[in-house]
């Protein structure tokens, strides 16, 4: 990616977070203020996109942050980091919403409707605005925010339905059990959130990657006859490592290593999006001796 089209993307991501965070603090004081315990829930789901966004700043950041040689790999982590506790928070707050909830079923209170629809409606301008500044942009982090963005959007439509209908048929109801609906929201994204970082932190082979056809795909590079010792970790959200044991065909020249190094590679990158690979070339007669984990040798 060029360093214009960088900027580009960087600003992109700057602008989203900068503006759901105003909507965030104006959908949580609306919420209090109005009684609104919908227009709450959805100050939060807001709020995740912010963090979410928080994060992809972070990691954007931390990609143009060189190396040290106390942190070989970089600042990638963070990411990762900062992914985690946002989840484990949102599920707090998931939590929170649907005691809040329960508590309103049994006890009503009155909402403030013309409080509640405008500051939904504050909301959904605002989302729109980002969702239009964001349009058709190749960053994978400025679509994510196009689609935070969008889903902000929607769930302020039905914050604004919802205080429609409360004011044409006087049903409180109605505000708690939209709540619940975003709460359900939130909880699955903060679930789903807390699950990938785990899998990144206790370095799980990435989704979407199967082991045995990456393997396959390794084995069709001329000159390979066999693969072992494989090993496919993530550093962050986009960017993948792997190692293996590559071992030759008897006619295969040491000397033919380097381009077979690049064919894998190429491979691993078109077929798995894995552009970084380290691999060990070895003779056919070599014997690892591991039984069940070597596909030549046993």
């Amino acid at each position: 990616m060029s360093k214009s089209s960088d900027s580009l993307a960087g600003q992109g991501l700057s602008l989203a977070f900068f503006l759901l965070l105003v909507t965030f603090f104006a959908e949580l004081a609306g919420g209090l203020l109005s009684n609104s315990l919908s227009l709450l829930s959805d100050s939060f789901h807001v709020f995740s996109d912010v963090m979410a966004l928080g994060v992809a700043l972070l990691a954007f950041r931390a990609a143009l942050k060189p190396a040290t040689f106390e942190k070989s790999f970089g600042f990638h982590r963070f990411e990762v980091l900062a992914a985690l506790f946002n989840g484990l928070l949102l599920m707090v707050v998931a939590v929170f919403i649907f005691f809040e909830a329960v508590n309103r079923f049994y006890h009503p209170l009155p909402v403030n409707v013309s409080q509640m629809f405008g500051v939904a409606v504050f909301g959904l301008l605002t989302n729109l605005f980002v969702v239009f500044k964001l349009r058709s942009h190749g960053n994978l982090n400025v679509h994510g925010a196009f689609l935070h963005a969008a889903g902000d959007a929607l769930a302020s439509v039905g914050v604004i339905l919802g205080a429609v209908i409360i004011h044409f048929t006087g049903l409180f109801i109605v505000d708690t059990i939209l709540s619940v609906l975003i709460a359900l929201i939130i909880l699955f994204s903060a679930v789903h959130l807390v699950r990938s970082s785990l899998e990144i932190l206790l370095e799980a082979t990435p989704r979407g990657v199967r082991l045995d056809s990456l393997v396959a795909e390794i084995r069709k590079a001329k000159g390979v006859h066999g693969v072992h010792d494989v090993h496919i970790w993530s550093i962050c959200s986009e960017i993948s490592y792997l190692s293996a044991h590559i071992v030759l065909k008897k006619d295969a020249k040491i000397s033919s290593t380097a381009c077979i190094d690049a064919d894998v590679c190429s491979r691993l990158g078109e077929k798995f999006g894995i552009r970084h690979a380290t691999l060990k070339f070895e003779t056919k007669d070599y014997c690892c001796g591991k039984e069940g984990v070597c596909d030549v040798c046993h």
